[in-house]
């Protein structure tokens, strides 16, 4: 969350007075594993195109989720701003729990 707050303040829709992000998440339970599905939208910022957001950023992104979460990241770029979509397994029981 903090990669995509700090590219949104840099670049996104958070470098602009209008823009704003939602953030969306919510868990559903019908998968097995259970999946932890978060939602990154911005708006009123400046136009994105995709070949200037693939930097370490991005890349710092979908690799955390990917590799470290076990996880699904993707990117549209909308004509209101960029759209992050995260699936993300959600265990039983965290780790370290008993």
């Amino acid at each position: 969350m903090h990669e995509l707050m700090a590219n949104a303040v840099q670049h996104g829709a958070l470098s602009s007075a209008a823009g704003q992000v939602t953030v969306i998440s919510t868990l559903d339970a019908g998968h097995n594993p259970p999946t932890l599905k978060i939602e990154w939208s911005e708006t009123g910022g400046p136009p994105i195109a995709a070949s200037t957001v693939k930097g370490f950023g991005f890349r710092l992104i979908r690799r955390s989720i990917e590799r470290e979460l076990k996880g699904k990241a993707d990117i549209q770029f909308a004509s209101t701003g960029i759209i992050w979509s995260m699936l993300i397994p959600w265990p039983d029981k965290p780790e370290g729990s008993l």
